[in-house]
């Protein structure tokens, strides 16, 4: 087939520049060259208005770019930028320009129309000709392989052609059956694309895709193909219900159908003609009929992979609405945050991960702090005088109202009332402390820790967030924040093992850093450095007597004690386990004189998994050890914490479970 390049040039006018300014500003191009591109561009500008009714549905106006390789878009400009050269290449009459002008856009209409199919007819080849490289033999791999891969694409190319076609027809009157041009399409296919007649040595796939599009396109041309090729396209196909002579008949009516989607044409062909297909590839690799073409012949160039997945990418955050650009952008602003905080990627991804958890539950427990709060309010009665009717009468308001009492005695203003004056309001309590208990024993396995990761972030998370409306709600009168928040996250393990991961609040943090306003951004670095270390820190045994003890010595303080018993605190002490506390006795007590506190929750949880021996494992040769034995439940988790206590069957209500354990502790607060 005869092909002209369409000239190249250099311009100094920037991408969907009017095509007037393009005209105007060609530099180092012949007079020859010059010629083509004014004719070239002139067509196309008359083509403009019949382009924009393709486009016109999605609110795009069309831009032509003799620059770009096929298509590229503009959406702050809603424009859709379309290159000459996608069908300048071939050698066509003005009226098989036009078509093939349209054809190309049809194309882009049925990547509008359902990205994700469109996208589709790229991964399939791929993932085929893998499929096809696995069962080859270890000689012929990487020819399999290819030829596989040419063959599917094909594939995929003749039928959304043949759908393009239809889409054009549809749309456009002129090629429609009995008007002026209906016989363009159908010569183009015979008389240019498609010379030749005979196709029976091909390789049998290529004869199949070939022999269906031009009998489709142009059926009156005679084609000839292989016996093998001519019985499979043949046989008579059923589809879903409905009855076609054969595969022919089924692409004449189900693909060359301008009303069907792009899904809807992509589900045809995976059930019907790709079985087809494949029946025929198997046979060229297995026969060895396979070639590499160096060129294929088609109509434009359509629209290239890299180039649909841009368009799409472009879609997609085009049509994101504002609420998921905004997400968008908070998100890449905490990344960046993080990093400059010394955070790995690893780390920040593990961040986002966390975040996206516990979403739902963090915005609960935000509104679950707020109901621990109430106001109590000092109201004391005022004594006011000066009203017609009241408690009794005023001896100050006598003189100055006698003489109303003395000519119209009913609007004497000579009663006082007792009035109610808010003396003071208080808030109570005025600091929440939360102490989470972690087990950072060998026993816990990452699953479990992950899950422990999770609880502990959005419990701190919502309380500093808590903390910091509370702050800001008052930050404009120059006051302090109504309440303080205190966090604490305590490892144990081993007697003697006991790690403080979150020891900071916000006062300490404040005279550390000696500013003036809450660091909420530093606390939460705090955060998440103590998160990550419950994943990392490996303590060994489960005693967690110790750390119930720090927290039991805290509290204990008589000026802690004093605030607890005048509702001005309230603690809540949350311990997550996976095993048996080792100190059954003692950690039973300390559970017993925490609840016995005014103001004091203390809850814990036993999570699901295998409980675990604490013991070394032995060494059965160098190097190789047996693994740790697995206990049964001995009952001591029930006995330590009884009602307070609650085993978790599926580690998947961790989060649900600690939110019911704060609803029973407002519960008893309230």
């Amino acid at each position: 087939m005869n092909q002209e390049k369409f000239p190249k040039a250099q311009f100094n006018v920037a991408k969907s520049d009017k095509i007037e300014d393009v005209k105007n500003n060609l530099q180092g191009v012949g007079a020859e060259e010059k010629k083509i591109y004014e004719e070239t561009m002139e067509f196309f500008e008359q083509m403009q208005p019949l382009g924009d009714i393709f486009v016109g549905s999605w609110g795009y106006h069309l831009e032509f770019d003799p620059r770009a390789d096929s298509f590229y878009f503009n959406h702050k400009k809603k424009s859709i930028g379309i290159s000459p050269r996608l069908i300048e290449q071939l050698n066509l009459t003005p009226i098989e320009k036009k078509f093939g002008f349209l054809h190309e856009l049809a194309h882009l209409a049925q990547l509008f129309d359902n990205p994700d199919s469109y996208l589709e007819s790229f991964e399939v080849p791929k993932q085929k000709s893998k499929e096809a490289e696995a069962q080859a033999g270890a000689g012929d791999k990487e020819k399999i392989e290819a030829f596989s891969e040419q063959q599917w694409r094909r594939f995929f190319n003749v039928f959304f052609d043949v759908h393009a076609n239809a889409l054009v027809e549809r749309r456009t009157p002129e090629f429609q059956p009995g008007e002026v041009n209906a016989k363009v399409v159908s010569n183009l296919y015979q008389e240019r694309l498609f010379r030749q007649n005979d196709y029976s040595q091909e390789a049998y796939s290529e004869q199949m895709i070939d022999y269906l599009l031009r009998q489709t396109m142009a059926p009156q041309a005679e084609t000839k193909i292989a016996l093998p090729v001519k019985q499979v396209i043949e046989q008579p196909v059923s589809f879903f219900g409905y009855k076609y002579d054969s595969l022919l008949d089924f692409v004449k009516q189900e693909i060359y159908n301008p009303l069907l989607s792009t899904k809807e044409v992509m589900f045809r062909l995976k059930q019907v003609l790709m079985p087809a297909f494949e029946k025929l590839l198997n046979k060229d690799i297995e026969s060895g009929n396979i070639i590499i073409k160096k060129e294929i012949i088609e109509l434009g160039e359509g629209i290239s992979e890299e180039t649909a997945k841009g368009i799409v990418e472009t879609l997609e955050e085009a049509q994101k609405p504002a609420s998921e650009k905004m997400k968008d952008k908070t998100e890449e602003e905490f990344k960046n945050l993080m990093r400059e905080q010394g955070f790995s990627e690893k780390e920040i991804k593990r961040m986002l991960e966390i975040k996206k958890a516990t979403a739902d539950i963090y915005k609960d427990l935000r509104d679950l702090w707020s109901r621990f709060i109430e106001r109590s309010v000092e109201i004391q009665q005022d004594k006011k005088a000066g009203f017609k009717q009241g408690a009794g009468v005023s001896s100050e308001s006598l003189a100055p109202q006698l003489p109303v009492l003395l000519t119209n005695p009913d609007q004497a203003e000579i009663f006082y009332r007792y009035m109610p004056q808010v003396e003071k309001e208080a808030i109570k309590p005025k600091k929440i402390s939360l102490y989470l208990i972690l087990d950072l024993s060998g026993s816990m396995d990452q699953n479990k820790r992950r899950a422990v990761q999770e609880v502990s972030y959005t419990l701190d998370k919502s309380l500093i967030d808590f903390y910091r409306d509370a702050k800001n709600a008052v930050v404009d009168q120059g006051e302090a924040a109504p309440i303080d928040i205190d966090l604490e996250i305590i490892g144990f393990g081993s007697p003697g093992d006991l790690k403080i991961l979150l020891p900071k609040n916000p006062q300490e943090i404040q005279e550390r850093r000696k500013i003036d306003d809450f660091p909420q951004k530093d606390m939460e670095q705090d955060l998440w450095r103590g998160i990550f270390k419950v994943e990392t820190v490996d303590l060994g045994a489960t005693d967690d007597a110790q750390a119930l003890r720090v927290v039991e010595d805290k509290i204990s303080n008589p000026e802690v004690a004093k605030d607890l018993e005048e509702e001005n605190e309230i603690v809540v002490v949350l311990e997550i386990t996976d095993g048996e506390t080792q100190t059954a006795q003692e950690s039973k007590n300390l559970v017993y004189l925490l609840n016995n506190k005014k103001n004091v929750y203390a809850r814990a949880i036993q999570i699901p998994g295998l409980i675990y021996s604490e013991e070394a494992p032995k060494e059965i040769k160098e190097g190789v050890f047996e693994p740790p034995k697995i206990l049964a439940p001995s009952g001591i988790f029930k006995q330590v914490w009884g009602h307070y206590g609650r085993r978790l069957e599926d580690l998947a209500a961790l989060k649900l479970t600690v939110f019911d354990i704060l609803e029973d502790a407002l519960e008893d607060y309230l």
